[in-house]
């Protein structure tokens, strides 16, 4: 199934009630983060080059990982007015607080480890439930990363979805 962000955004074919593959919305994911202009450069580097191994034992490893990535970019260079829980907003003061990406994984890492990062981050990605949604990518754009010409080519832009396959589900 291929939805542009626009059929997305109005739930064409009702893709958005559908429980869709983990690994499609992470790739989706991806390639939106494609478009954003990177200010850092190991930042750009680490999320262009991470991937989900499709070795179901190690998914939710990876997505810890990941976690702790797509966090950082969010919540240092995201600007949103979701509301978060306390323990979210905290952990969102301690990104802002930091000044690169290594001192962030120093912070971080210090204070909280990537299994707690991908339990906060849960909160606001379906994803991270290991839950299969086409409203994460929705969710991203929620955080205004990107200014309106890039927004035009996500409109535009074709995503892959597959229905979710209970057999190749992560352990």
């Amino acid at each position: 199934m291929y939805y542009t962000l626009s059929e997305i955004k109005e739930n064409k074919d009702i893709i958005n009630d559908l429980t869709l593959d983990i690994y499609d919305i992470f790739a989706d994911l991806k390639k939106m983060l494609s478009f954003f202009k990177y200010e850092e450069g190991a930042l750009e580097e680490e999320i262009k080059n991470f991937k989900l191994d499709n070795n179901s034992s190690m998914v939710r490893e990876n997505l810890e990982r990941f976690s702790v990535l797509l966090s950082y970019l969010l919540f240092k260079y995201g600007k949103t007015n979701k509301t978060f829980s306390q323990e979210l907003n905290k952990y969102v003061e301690l990104v802002k607080s930091t000044t690169n990406l290594k001192e962030f994984y120093e912070e971080v890492y210090l204070q909280y480890g990537a299994r707690d990062v991908m339990k906060l981050m849960s909160q606001i990605f379906n994803l991270f439930k290991l839950d299969g949604t086409s409203k994460d990518l929705l969710v991203l754009l929620e955080f205004n990363l990107f200014d309106d010409q890039i927004i035009k080519k996500l409109d535009n832009t074709t995503f892959q979805f597959h229905p979710f396959n209970g057999c190749d589900a992560p352990l």
